[in-house]
């Protein structure tokens, strides 16, 4: 990090007490005038032993920044999870992977503190997690209800929010309208611990953010109000797109996104769709590419999807790949190098290399992060 200041004329400061100027490297000072003086009421310049720099936690000086990792322990999906079909390996820890990957991208200047709710997440991967969340600089700490995050948010770690008051606060995990789902059950629905509800909302402090806090819901539906809302915005989806009278109201002003906003006066931003984490770790046509090539080198179990066949020409042995593909396959090589299998799930201490995105779902929504203030 560093600063540069250019000043079309004087600059002038004025310091009522006394004033200090710490360097890692050298200090110099230049005038393209005729001198450089420099006055005191007793002496001038004088050379003396180094006095050490203050410590400076970069980034969260007297501020706090939070990400809330829901857990991940069963689908969104009401039919998958009726029919015992649970979350696949590489989705199993998608929210912990998205939290880790907005860590990476600060490099350190922002020291998070990394709440997991710990159900459903085995000993090994919670290891795993706290390992690469310290390696990010962050602060591990373990939730097990709705009523643990609050405390913390409100307080702090050890009592010390009045200090440390939130700047960002950010949520990873599955939502309903009108709730942030950070513990879903098995039928679809939260109705457990975790459970983020308005009366949860209700419970944050607004003397515990910081002037101008923003908050982030990556849940599904977090700024919709109307639960009558789910596939589409439109009361018949076969009728008319533009009939206003064919269309719910969404009542945003109802939805959780908004109930936070009124009691933390924080700004916060918010899907109206629901929110798309599968491309967590690696797309679709990044797996069909690593399956075509995997084949190329003689793996003889892969078989591509139906879906997949933008790369069957690389089956061909006589097609000589490009520079660019031969660079694509060693860097993806690199990629499943680092992953890991952990009790069923695929772990990646890097994070997430793609962020999460707006799904096509509710119908007649923008995908766009909508912005919630106090009212």
């Amino acid at each position: 990090m560093s600063k540069e200041s250019f000043i079309g004329g004087d600059y002038i400061e004025t310091t009522g007490g006394s004033a200090k100027n710490f360097a890692g490297a050298n200090i110099e000072n230049s005038s393209l005038g005729n001198q450089f003086t420099q006055k005191g009421l007793d002496s001038g310049v004088t050379y003396n032993v180094n006095d050490p720099a203050p410590k400076i936690e970069v980034g969260s000086l007297g501020q706090s920044y939070i990400i809330v990792v829901g857990t991940q322990d069963h689908s969104s999906s009401t039919a998958r999870n009726l029919l015992l079909q649970n979350v696949g390996t590489g989705s199993k820890l998608m929210f912990v992977h998205q939290a880790l990957r907005r860590m990476r991208l600060n490099k350190g200047a922002i020291k998070f503190d990394y709440l997991l709710c710990v159900r459903g997440y085995s000993a090994n991967q919670r290891n795993a997690i706290k390992a690469a969340v310290e390696k990010f600089g962050g602060n591990y700490v373990e939730v097990r209800s709705a009523k643990e995050i609050i405390n913390f948010i409100n307080n702090g770690k050890e009592n010390d929010r009045k200090n440390k008051p939130v700047k960002q606060l950010i949520f990873y995990s599955h939502g309903v309208v009108g709730e942030i789902s950070l513990g879903l059950a098995p039928a679809g629905f939260d109705i457990t611990e975790y459970s983020f509800e308005k009366a949860e909302a209700d419970q944050l402090k607004s003397s515990s953010f910081t002037l101008g806090a923003n908050i982030y819901l990556y849940s599904c539906r977090g700024g919709i109000g109307n639960s009558e809302i789910s596939r589409s915005v439109y009361i018949n989806p076969q009728g008319s797109k533009t009939d206003p009278n064919n269309r719910y109201n969404i009542l945003s002003s109802e939805s959780i996104a908004q109930n936070i906003s009124n009691n933390t006066k924080a700004t916060v931003y918010a899907y109206l769709r629901r929110t798309d984490y599968e491309e967590t770790l690696f797309t679709r046509d990044e797996l069909c590419f690593s399956d075509y090539m995997k084949i190329r080198n003689g793996n003889t179990t892969l078989k591509p999807s139906a879906a997949c066949n933008k790369y069957s020409y690389l089956l061909d042995k006589k097609y000589t790949l490009t520079p660019d593909e031969t660079k694509r396959w060693k860097d993806w090589q690199a990629i499943e190098s680092n992953l890991q299998s952990i009790d069923g799930a695929l772990f990646d201490p890097d994070g997430a290399r793609h962020n999460v995105k707006a799904a096509p779902s509710p119908e007649g929504v923008p995908e766009d992060m909508k912005t919630f203030k106090p009212q």
